[in-house]
């Protein structure tokens, strides 16, 4: 399918580094997915969130850890897949805890802080492809890339 409405990939970096909520999919061990909104940081063509290892997508998480995330909305849709890792570089912990503290406020008033809850902790979406299309237009306007080792993808052929 060719796309006549092609949105170039740095408009969609730019979506991922600006969104506020971010829609998590997991597999549960028995195949029914698990979708939970979450916070979370786009940095050098990665999702970074955390949770706790015991919660149902943690657990997921640990046993199958391909994922999907998608963004808020379905009439601009990009849904990115890849694979998950937890996060134990301190050097990277400290550099996303600081993203994170500028980004989100918690209720009370707070910059959230990673170690707010103990028991998270910080993992890394690596994808392998994006999918984005716009709903409210008429024609084919999907497009895919496909991740090769930079931070930002390649377009996929048709």
């Amino acid at each position: 399918m060719t796309a006549t409405h092609r949105v170039p990939w740095p408009l969609h970096r730019r979506r991922l580094e600006r969104a506020t909520d971010y829609w998590l999919c997991t597999t549960r061990p028995d195949g029914r997915p698990h979708v939970v909104p979450l916070w979370g940081v786009w940095q050098d063509g990665r999702l970074y969130f955390s949770t706790d290892p015991a919660s149902v997508k943690g657990r997921n998480l640990t046993a199958e850890p391909r994922a999907s995330v998608h963004l808020d909305g379905g009439h601009d849709v990009l849904v990115v897949e890849g694979t998950t890792v937890r996060v134990d570089d301190d050097a990277v912990r400290s550099r996303i805890d600081a993203a994170m503290a500028a980004k989100y406020v918690t209720p009370d008033g707070h910059a959230y802080r990673l170690d707010m809850d103990a028991p998270n902790r910080l993992w890394e979406l690596r994808p392998e492809r994006a999918l984005a299309w716009w709903e409210a237009l008429t024609g084919p306007t999907f497009t895919r890339w496909v991740w090769t080792g930079g931070p930002d993808p390649e377009p996929a052929p048709d």
